[in-house]
């Protein structure tokens, strides 16, 4: 088999659908084996042909135990580990003046600390060859939000600095940190919440240079590339797959 990704294992969280689908789906092209984790069963990518090749794993990346798992289930299954795309995440949207703690503790709770955790999983695994790969996913929300999206904002802007400090900190061991920042994807949830509120598609696609959205495999390229040997001199960054929104802006 030929591949960027050839005898790599790695962990991809959010995997079910969307990005996560994506992403999964194209390491497993590229020769890597996967513990695919979500939140539901129901995984969306084709792995058709390759079932030795691919993990799923149930499980809520807010509780403790499911990063344990994940780390778990590649060494049991595959040996090793080399690659840990912490692409899970939720999005919600609340006003300031509601106060709501739940809603904020909600979004550093899956956004931020279960990164952290699946990392301090990771990381004793990601030593052994001295050539580990971390890749979280953030948003342009970093560097520009959207009303009564503060939570996510904030959640995404600490993405950036957790990236910026694994990369500090793990870099005498051989091992990278970088953050994706998407603008606009199309996703299935993107395309529901258009069915609802058609009057908003020409606006979100204005918003890119492109007059369009990303596909879920146009942010599966770039982490292609941040998982690749390719990648064995980029770490700390934060690369923005936007489609042109910030210069636009």
């Amino acid at each position: 088999m030929t591949g960027r990704l050839v005898g790599k294992v790695a962990i991809v969280t959010g995997a079910a659908d969307g990005m996560g689908a994506a992403i999964t789906e194209r390491f497993l092209k590229e020769g890597a084996g996967v513990v695919a984790v979500d939140l539901t069963a129901e995984m969306m990518f084709s792995c058709e042909g390759q079932t030795e090749n691919v993990v799923k794993l149930v499980g809520d990346l807010a509780a403790a135990d499911t990063s344990t798992r994940a780390v778990s289930a590649a060494i049991e299954h595959f040996g090793r580990l080399d690659i840990v795309m912490n692409n899970a995440g939720i999005s919600e949207f609340s006003a300031l003046e509601e106060r709501s703690e739940a809603v904020w503790d909600r979004h550093f709770n899956v956004n931020v600390k279960a990164m952290w955790r699946m990392c301090i999983e990771a990381v004793p695994h990601l030593k052994v060859h001295g050539a580990g790969r971390i890749i979280n996913t953030a948003s342009i929300s970093v560097h520009r939000s959207n009303l009564h999206h503060a939570a996510y904002s904030a959640s995404k802007s600490a993405v950036v600095g957790l990236t910026r400090s694994l990369a500090v900190d793990l870099g005498p061991d051989g091992i990278t940190a970088n953050a994706i920042l998407p603008g606009m994807v199309l996703t299935r949830m993107m395309q529901g919440a258009l069915a609802q509120y058609p009057e908003r598609e020409v606006q979100l696609r204005g918003l890119s240079v492109f007059d369009r959205m990303a596909t879920p495999d146009e942010i599966a390229g770039p982490a292609v590339f941040l998982a690749s040997d390719d990648s064995s001199f980029v770490t700390g960054h934060s690369l923005v797959v936007d489609g042109g929104v910030i210069v636009k802006m």
